[in-house]
């Protein structure tokens, strides 16, 4: 079985010799249409790592108005789109390709990821004559610097081509600990991820750099952790094994036989290397509530925002000016409360992963891991899972907290709480502080400030600096700025002002209105739900029969139903049946008065309207042809003597 290397994928990435070829007859047709403007241009070959991109700069506006995608093709030339990067998200229909190697800017035309092989630079001669590609090199199977902890930057699953490149990451020439492209395994890339990744814990560096490049690279070894492998080394046997995501395992010391043969390392080289592997992979689980054993944890352990000593918190000195860890007011000093930290201590004597968790209920927010030890993280979690423990953002919410007072007043000693610093509440009556309140510390200060200008938003309860806040009349409280872009409006209330409201106490608008306030003509698309019908005409606004509020300009009053219609709904009265505005609702009769357009019948005599209750009453004046607008009947109706 011959498996995929990072080489075979990089020219299965590269454009096409017939994707080449379209975009290089676009880029000519391009440059040409530029020439024909008088737009400044330039067309450059650049070559990167081991890719070529060709580039046509226009050094004006109207590259992008060019329609490449739509240009007539000569015979032999196959279709194939251009990308605007102008707005991947909404490129045209046109642009359905999954690829980003050809791209269409405003100013830009580019062709990226090309491979320099002869046959493609001699395509380029051919299609672009005024390139000039003397600077090109045509290199053979490239050399990488194989970076034993990370994987080349070249994608692995599912991501457009323009993307796949071995760029940078090339060398020309093999020099120190490199490797061809072409030897380097496709699944590779798959495990060198795992290990940047830290799913899999890496080799100690002075084991790593020992083994051959080439095998480091067909292998991957790195340490299994968990269960009965723990100790042992992981890694891909052969290729199949690789294709198929299957890894094996053996003992340290028979690995690093194996794969040093060659190498003049002696036994004791050899015990020293598998010592270091052991205890690369082994760790120490422990609990604690004390604050003391927590404050070293801290302090020597993962990296965090709040681990760090006084150099960061200078400002933490209790009434007592004794210097205190903010992580000390998470417990209390007789072992009591809810909080627990546990961690996992490495053979070195570090602390090499960390947890806080809610000892009543088992759960836990966030665990933190050393950079230099990535497998403790792994085994602290597989301990947490394996004693019942489950991972809650807000885990440590609700339980209660000592409260240390610092030597300034106001000031009280508390940590940055995970997760996203739930802050605290304070209850002076218990000299005590409850997780999950207004109170926040920030991660650089380890302590909360009672005396400080942040209030409580009336919104949300979160606190903030008084700066950063809206005074709301209509609630007579401050609201922090993220809850007035998400829940206030502005909207006319009911003595014709308009202020800031909760969106939820106010009507929504059909569309926005103009009203007249102390503050001049005012658009708006609220109003509160308070705000009456005789309010609303105070200010120029009325609700029309339907319900919705429009301007009194648009609107009039029809005595016939004593409300507000929109005029555009009311038929003047000159217009026949047939003529009549399908939207109309009312008319005005042939003596002024505004009735419901069922009411009316037109009178073709008098070139109007008139209520079809007068019809019976009319006796002075025949009208011999009246229609109704229901169905446009007509009636012949006679004098009375003549009826008779």
């Amino acid at each position: 079985m011959n498996t995929l290397t990072v080489f075979d994928k990089y020219l299965e990435q590269a454009p096409s010799h017939s994707e080449l070829k379209t975009w290089l007859y676009m880029m000519h047709h391009a440059t040409q249409q530029l020439d024909e403007w008088g737009v400044p241009r330039n067309l450059q070959a650049n070559q990167i790592g081991y890719d070529i991109e060709l580039v046509l700069i226009a050094y004006d506006v109207g590259l992008g108005t060019i329609e490449l995608n739509n240009i007539n093709l000569p015979e032999g030339y196959d279709p194939h789109t251009v990308a605007s990067i102008n707005s991947l998200a909404e490129r045209r229909p046109i642009e359905t390709i999954e690829s980003y190697l050809a791209q269409q800017g405003s100013t830009r035309f580019s062709i990226a990821h090309i491979p320099p092989t002869g046959e493609y630079i001699r395509l380029i001669n051919e299609e672009l004559p005024d390139m000039d590609t003397s600077a090109l090199d045509i290199l053979g199977a490239p050399y990488i610097g194989l970076n034993r902890d990370t994987a080349p930057n070249m994608n692995y699953f599912g991501f457009p081509r323009g993307y796949a490149s071995l760029g940078g990451h090339v060398l020309r020439e093999p020099v120190g600990n490199v490797i061809q492209a072409d030897k380097i395994p496709l699944y590779a890339l798959r495990e060198l991820k795992r290990i940047s990744d830290s799913e899999y814990t890496e080799l100690p560096p002075a084991v790593r750099q020992h083994i051959p490049a080439d095998v480091y690279a067909a292998e991957v070894p790195h340490l299994a952790v968990k269960g009965a492998n723990a100790g042992k080394v992981a890694y891909t046997e052969n290729a199949t094994k690789g294709d198929n995501d299957v890894q094996s395992v053996m003992k340290p010391g028979k690995y690093i036989r194996r794969v040093m043969k060659n190498a003049d390392i002696n036994d004791q080289e050899l015990k020293d290397m598998v010592a270091e592997m052991q205890s690369a992979s082994r760790v120490e689980i422990r609990t604690t509530r004390d604050p003391e054993e927590a404050r070293w944890v801290y302090m020597n352990g993962p990296d965090s925002c709040m681990a760090h000593g006084e150099d960061r918190f200078g400002d933490t000195f209790d009434e007592n000016d004794t210097w205190r860890h903010p992580m000390e007011a998470l417990f209390f000093e007789d072992g009591s409360g809810g909080v627990e930290l546990v961690y996992a201590l490495a053979n070195n004597g570090r602390p090499a992963a960390r947890v806080l968790t809610n000892a009543e209920v088992n759960t836990y927010p966030s665990v933190y891991g050393a950079d230099w030890m990535p497998a403790a993280r792994a085994i602290l979690e597989e301990w947490l899972t394996e004693n019942g423990y489950m991972q809650c953002p807000n885990a440590l919410a609700n339980l209660p907290i000592p409260l240390i007072r610092l030597n300034t007043p106001g000031k009280i000693l508390c940590p940055y709480i995970d997760s996203n610093n739930l802050g605290v509440d304070v209850n002076h009556s218990t000299d005590e502080l409850t997780i999950g309140g207004p109170f926040e510390a920030d991660y650089d200060d380890g302590y909360i400030d009672l005396h400080s200008n942040h209030i409580e938003c009336h919104n949300c309860g979160d606190r903030f600096d008084e700066d950063d806040m809206t005074f709301v009349d209509s609630v007579d409280e401050h609201v922090c700025d993220s809850c007035i872009e998400d829940d206030y409006v502005d909207a006319l209330d009911e003595d014709g002002s308009v202020e800031l409201h909760r969106d939820c106490d106010c009507e929504h608008l059909d569309h926005d209105v103009s009203v007249q306030t102390s503050c001049g003509i005012l658009r708006i698309s609220h109003i509160t739900d308070r705000t009456t019908d005789t309010e609303l005409e105070q200010v120029g606004l009325c609700r029309d029969h339907s319900g919705t509020v429009e301007e009194q300009d648009d609107c009039m009053m029809v005595d016939d139903i004593e409300e507000w219609v929109l005029t555009d709904h009311i038929e003047t009265g000159n217009n026949i049946p047939e003529a009549v505005d399908p939207d109309a609702e009312f008319v005005v009769l042939h003596d002024h008065c505004i009735v419901s357009i069922r009411d009316a019948i037109y009178a073709e005599e008098l070139g109007g309207w008139v209520h079809e209750d007068d019809i019976d009453n009319e006796t002075e004046r025949p009208y011999s042809v009246l229609h109704h607008p229901d169905d446009l009947r007509t009636a012949e109706l006679v004098e009375a003597d003549d009826a008779a």
